[in-house]
């Protein structure tokens, strides 16, 4: 990095992609401590000292001067909150600058407080749900894909339902975002749809309530 460059969120995870890092570093944004996770060079979590985590914490601190002040190769990430590829999240952050306009479909919309708050009531009775988030939705609906196994009666809205060896994730694609609930392998398909059914009530009474 240029020594006259102000260090900031984008050229320091540039800097840890380009050493392929894997591993933990405490980074201080301004006045707040981001916790980072890496796994060979891609971010893969994010944290701050407020709780917050994923884009939300990353947005909240990427116009700051961002100073380096800890690493741990040793440490794993203790979850998956940031699911950008590396271009695409250095492209948000380009536009959280102001360089990029059109970078920002690709940004995850911050999780609602009120469906955040249902989402941690149902992870606690409900075994084997891992995590929720929210991103704009893909401008070409076409490419799907193939494990997709329900879609949505309305013309706009769709179930997806993508099933792996780690577990399965349900989206619910509609009002030009998408909203994802990821599992682990000892929840049913079943049990998943059924929490998803339940969050979308929850989200519905949100939209109800809105003004």
């Amino acid at each position: 990095m240029n020594a006259a460059q102000t260090p900031t969120m984008l050229t320091v995870l540039r800097d840890f992609y380009h050493e392929s890092f894997s591993g933990c570093a405490r980074l201080k944004c301004g006045n707040d401590t981001l916790t980072l996770w890496f796994v060979r060079g891609a971010l893969t979590h994010a944290k701050n000292e407020g709780g917050e985590v994923g884009w939300h914490a990353l947005s909240s601190a990427s116009k700051c001067r961002t100073e380096v002040v800890g690493k741990d190769a040793s440490e794993l990430p203790p979850e998956r909150s940031v699911r950008l590829t590396p271009e695409r999240l250095f492209a948000v952050l380009e536009d959280e600058l102001g360089r990029n306009g059109k970078a920002q479909q690709f940004a995850p919309i911050p999780l609602h407080a009120h469906l955040e708050a249902r989402f941690r009531e149902m992870k606690k009775r409900i075994n084997g749900l891992s995590s929720l988030h929210t991103r704009a939705s893909q401008p070409s609906p076409q490419t799907e894909s193939a494990n997709t196994s329900h879609s949505g009666a309305a013309e706009r809205e769709r179930i997806v339902l993508e099933i792996g060896p780690r577990g399965a994730t349900w989206t619910h694609i509609g009002d030009g975002q998408e909203i994802l609930l990821e599992a682990d392998t000892s929840l049913s398909t079943a049990e998943l749809l059924r929490a998803g059914e339940e969050l979308m009530m929850e989200l519905g009474q949100l939209k109800r309530r809105a003004i």
